[in-house]
């Protein structure tokens, strides 16, 4: 029973790993296309009134 107690921790850890390899991925691969991302546009209107574009 040790061993697949020491392996469950194994794989607990591996996992982890994965996981936090994949977040800071995405998180450098967001911050990057924010940096390229021109200004936006802004429209403001009635706020009664339904606008379309």
């Amino acid at each position: 029973m040790s061993f697949i107690a020491e392996y469950g921790l194994f794989l607990a850890k591996i996992v982890t790993v994965v996981v936090a390899i994949i977040a800071l991925a995405v998180a450098i691969v967001s911050l990057s296309s924010r940096k390229k991302g021109g200004q936006g546009q802004l429209q403001l209107g009635h706020p009664g009134r339904i606008t379309r574009p």
